[in-house]
């Protein structure tokens, strides 16, 4: 099975903050393993806009540190699986984390 996994980057670490990404690393998995990566520059920040723009990628799961209420409604309201509260490990490890079932979330940064 083929996921697409979104992860907000800055810098190439993972964002502290969903809408503040300079950043989608976007890791194409296949039979829990990554097969490809992407790095792909964010639309304008409007609300809304980056839950739309990965829906239109076909992005499956975000994972992220931080994410306002909105955007996780918009995301589960298109069926976008989001894991927030993450560690701040590298993009490659919390994927790696989350295709063997050990990634675990936490409090949301923008809840704080």
């Amino acid at each position: 099975m083929q996921t697409l996994i979104a992860i907000p980057t800055e810098g190439g670490n993972i964002s502290t903050h969903f809408g503040r990404c300079d950043k989608f690393s976007i890791f194409k998995t296949q039979d829990g393993k990554i097969v490809s990566q992407q790095f792909l520059d964010p639309p304008g920040h409007e609300p809304g806009a980056y839950p739309k723009y990965l829906g239109d990628q076909d992005v499956n799961v975000v994972i992220c540190c931080g994410l306002g209420p909105k955007a996780k409604q918009l995301f589960d309201e298109n069926n976008i699986d989001v894991l927030v509260g993450v560690d701040t490990s590298s993009p490659t490890e919390l994927v790696g984390k989350f295709l063997n079932g050990s990634l675990i979330s936490g409090n949301n940064h923008c809840d704080q």
